[in-house]
């Protein structure tokens, strides 16, 4: 059964005054600027370090800056601004020997390894810019605290077994072998594997893992038959 229509009519008593208008709360008034702000904001541009700040952290303090001539920051605002305060403190690298070649390699593996799994992401951009920056012992302990970094260094110290011309074997966990010479080999810091590129002989160009690969077996040589 369909409702018979019915035409909307105002009440004999509405009028335009009567219908709902916006709430007025009246003017808002904008915090005065404070100069302390803008103090800080400027101690934090002018510092040698800031330059080797990541890219998003140089444009909110360049961001504020101008908003801190007219009117206060918001809390949050000075949160992060003392967070990034608290990132350019010197810090003491006395307990570093740089003249210590595995201390090198471990750092430029430490850059290499936390670059790539984007752990400690304020430190790494400041090692990787400036070859004299080091963190706080305790901070460079607990980078190396996990068995994660350990075993991937030792797998990475220990090296690739195959080199560049190189005759190899390669196989994936499916289908059959491919016999090919290596054309390339690199580490993946993410799995901790030497990756190697391989020029199969029918072609083809492929990527094994070091677990999936091995050197072509050399045919053993028939000695020589004696003379009589």
């Amino acid at each position: 059964m369909a409702w018979p229509y019915r035409p909307f009519r105002r009440s004999k008593n509405w009028s335009h005054s009567s219908a709902a208008s916006p709430v007025n709360f009246g003017p808002t008034t904008a915090i005065p600027a404070d100069p302390a702000e803008m103090a800080r904001i400027d101690a934090v541009m002018n510092n040698p370090a800031f330059s080797s700040l990541p890219a998003n952290k140089q444009e909110f303090v360049k961001s504020i800056k101008g908003q801190a001539g007219s009117k206060a920051l918001s809390a949050a605002q000075l949160n992060y601004l003392a967070s990034i305060e608290k990132s350019l403190v010197p810090t003491d690298s006395s307990w570093w020997d740089a003249s210590n070649p595995d201390n090198l390699s471990k750092r430029q593996f430490v850059i290499d390894y936390y670059g790539a799994t984007g752990y400690y992401s304020t430190l790494i951009p400041k090692m990787k810019a400036d070859s004299a920056y080091m963190p706080d012992q305790g901070i460079w302990d607990k980078m190396w605290s996990n068995k994660f970094i350990n075993a991937r260094y030792k797998r990475f110290i220990d090296g690739h077994t195959l080199n560049v011309g190189d005759i190899a074997i390669g196989k994936y966990s499916y289908g059959g072998p491919h016999n090919g010479i290596i054309q390339g080999v690199v580490y993946n810091y993410l799995d901790g594997r030497w990756q190697y590129t391989f020029l199969s002989f029918d072609g083809r160009t492929m990527t094994f893992k070091d677990s999936e690969i091995k050197p072509a077996e050399k045919p053993a040589r028939k000695p020589r038959s004696k003379k009589a």
